[in-house]
């Protein structure tokens, strides 16, 4: 056979030689793909794309899980909150001053009445979907807001933009026409804008069990992957106008903290949020791995609401007999709260806030002369509150019901019981608390957690017209001053006119005591050290550390 024959025919002659040589063939073969394999599998190549693939992935871990991702509807859900952070753009920001900052809008024009607005908006931002966001998808967005709070008093920044109209001048540019002056107008518009194409056509009394609640379409760099009961998966968005270093953005959710504790021992999370750090104290074995950043968050506040309905609280001496006898300090301190005293309304840090007033602090003395004007004076026999037919002087407390919330209302009933008062506590469900007890204001007292806006405006939580649900006057609080303090603080823009007009708010507000004002949180964010580009230094909210997750990178 010649050398030609020989190469011309070789697959046969291989295939013969493979077959004669069975079963010592089939051992070579598969030992030299075994090492081919393995040589590859710790080749660097291979581990170089292998860390790439791991480092593109944030894991974050969360006790919980999300209610509605859908922006339109006002949650208290904090994992909400983060979600729509990462998957969609605002209007405007808000800075911690209160100014406009561009974010969808770049720039805007106002007239010198104060009353029309024209924003230009960026055109360059994409729909997960790769359709442009328009002025046709603002519009849609404050409009469709609008209907929800005004046909269905559906919870939504609607309520705030009722005498606002909206319209579109051309694909980039929007008009929105006040029919008074507003103050508070930016902020009120620093919201979330929806996609037109994709709710266009929902009808308003579906609307709360649509798919776009539990699987929105955004345009910020995330969008959602997958949603189940174990976590939510968010993927970098293709057409995202910015650069984003993470691939993946993933949040795992856990029933407990035993089971987040053990998944972040497991090496499983790269970061976790909590209000309290008292709930993780493993989190300090690890502190050459993992940083911790605590924040304050002025603009959130703990209140007990009386409910001002009642003819119980109905005269302001019983309820600052009860603000008397509570001591806020001693109780941050003795449960080691991770917050800061609240005496206001306002934050601490705003430019409308009074610090010379005298605030409502701790006082037995001052609680016994309040309560003595409503009919209740200290029994020497029992130490208790007691009315003239003799029946001591008992409050009930409705919460909702979880861990943190626990502390505090076990902590308060055994300092009321010391102090002369018996505080009976109604824990319930989150459904509970936002579809019954709120909905009929159906409480005698309230905890609650309010977020109040930069701006010292507070129109929609005190003033009489808002009493009724779905809007924030929860304690029904009624006084024509208090009115008009709140509706002059809004209709001009002069800061010392404003201010003015808070001041005195405040000095009516905190001497009728519609509410005890406890505390503001802190919030922690523990994440590891490896991972660059966080920047916690102008987070206000806790949904804010991911103001500039595009910039993250894991090394």
């Amino acid at each position: 056979m010649s050398l030609r024959d020989l190469l011309w025919d070789y697959p046969v002659i291989l295939k013969k030689t493979y077959i004669s040589l069975i079963p010592l063939s089939h051992i070579f073969l598969f030992t030299l793909i075994s090492v081919g394999v393995f040589t590859f599998l710790f080749s660097s190549v291979f581990a170089k794309y292998l860390v790439n693939s791991e480092n593109t992935r944030f894991v974050e871990g969360v006790v919980g899980g999300i209610d509605r991702l859908n922006p339109l509807y006002v949650s208290s859900n904090q994992v909400d909150r983060d979600v729509q952070e990462l998957i969609f753009t605002k209007f405007i920001e808000i800075d911690a001053q209160g100014s406009p900052v561009p974010s969808l809008a770049t720039s805007w024009d106002v007239t010198g009445d104060s009353k029309v607005y024209t924003f230009k908006l960026r055109n360059d931002m994409k729909w997960h979907d790769g359709k442009s966001v328009t002025a046709d998808d603002v519009v849609f967005t404050f409009n469709f807001a609008k209907e929800l709070y005004n046909q269905y008093s559906v919870d939504t920044f609607g309520s705030s933009i009722e005498t606002v109209s909206f319209e579109k001048v051309n694909d980039f540019t929007v008009r929105f026409v006040l029919s008074e002056v507003n103050a508070t107008f930016f902020e009120t518009i620093a919201v979330y804008v929806v996609p037109k194409h994709v709710l266009n056509n929902t009808k308003l009394e579906s609307y709360a069990f649509e798919q776009f609640n539990q699987n929105p379409l955004g345009s910020g760099p995330f969008y959602v992957q997958k949603n189940d009961t174990t976590g939510l998966l968010l993927a970098r968005s293709p057409y995202y106008p910015e650069k984003v270093n993470l691939s993946f953005f993933e949040f795992r959710f856990y029933p407990t903290l035993e089971e987040l504790e053990f998944a972040f021992r497991s090496n499983l999370l790269d970061g976790v949020g909590v209000y309290d750090r008292d709930d993780v104290p493993f989190v300090n074995e690890y502190k050459e791995k993992f940083s911790q950043h605590t924040f304050d968050l002025p603009y959130r506040k703990k209140i007990i609401f009386f409910n001002t309905r009642d003819a119980k609280f109905a005269n302001a001496p019983i309820r600052r007999g009860l603000g008397y006898l509570l001591d806020k300090g001693r109780m941050i301190s003795e449960l080691g709260l991770d917050a800061k005293v609240s005496d206001s309304p306002l934050p601490s840090n705003s430019w409308a806030y009074l610090s010379n007033l005298d605030y409502i602090k701790y006082s037995p003395k001052n609680a016994e002369i309040e309560l003595k004007l409503v009919g209740y004076t200290k029994s020497a026999t029992n130490g208790f509150y007691t009315s003239s037919d003799g029946k001591i002087l008992s409050v009930s407390i409705t919460y909702l019901e979880n861990e943190f919330n626990q502390r505090i209302v076990d902590w308060m009933s055994e300092q009321y019981e010391k102090e002369g008062v018996l505080l009976n506590p109604v824990p319930k469900t989150y459904e509970q608390i936002t579809k019954e007890v709120l909905a009929s204001r159906d409480f005698e007292l309230i905890l609650y957690e309010m977020e109040i806006s930069v701006d010292p405006d507070q129109y929609n939580i005190w003033h009489s017209l808002k009493i009724d649900y779905p809007n924030l006057n929860i304690s029904g609080y009624k006084f024509t001053r208090v009115d008009v303090y709140l509706e002059r603080g809004r209709q001009v823009l002069n800061r010392n006119t404003r201010v003015e007009n808070y001041e005195n708010f405040q000095k009516v507000l905190l001497n009728d005591a519609p509410g005890i004002f406890l505390f503001e949180p802190k919030f922690t964010y523990i994440i590891r050290t490896d991972v660059e580009g966080f920047d916690g230094t102008s987070v206000q909210s806790p949904q804010q550390r991911f103001s500039n997750v595009t910039n993250w990178i894991i090394r």
